[in-house]
């Protein structure tokens, strides 16, 4: 099922932080209120141009989520970073591996 969702990561000085549009597709598998999903993730970043970090990130998400009614849901989930989130430029490399809890509205 496509998501698409906004995700603020990193620390809270401004050098280092990256906030993400996240797109991922996950393969749900349902048990009554119970559901878990896995699958592909691409990350479009959404701060500044020219900073240091990748614009385009490749992730793995796993998960569960728990329908409390028809409307209202809880989830929780894990991103597993595959690309380096630094420029090539910088000579370093680093991933974001994230976890993810949250309350939503089917819509």
């Amino acid at each position: 099922m496509p998501e698409l969702m906004y995700s603020a990561e990193g620390g809270k000085e401004r050098s280092l932080r990256a906030d993400y549009i996240q797109m991922p597709i996950t393969l749900r598998f349902h048990f009554g209120e119970l559901s878990v999903g896995l699958g592909p993730q691409a990350n479009l970043k959404v701060w500044s141009y020219e900073d240091g970090y990748r614009n385009l990130l490749l992730s793995g998400v796993g998960g569960a989520q728990y329908t409390i009614s028809e409307h209202f849901f809880i989830d929780a989930r894990f991103n597993y970073g595959f690309s380096n989130i630094l420029d090539d430029e910088v000579g370093i490399e680093a991933t974001n591996s994230t976890i993810q809890v949250g309350v939503g509205l089917k819509i």
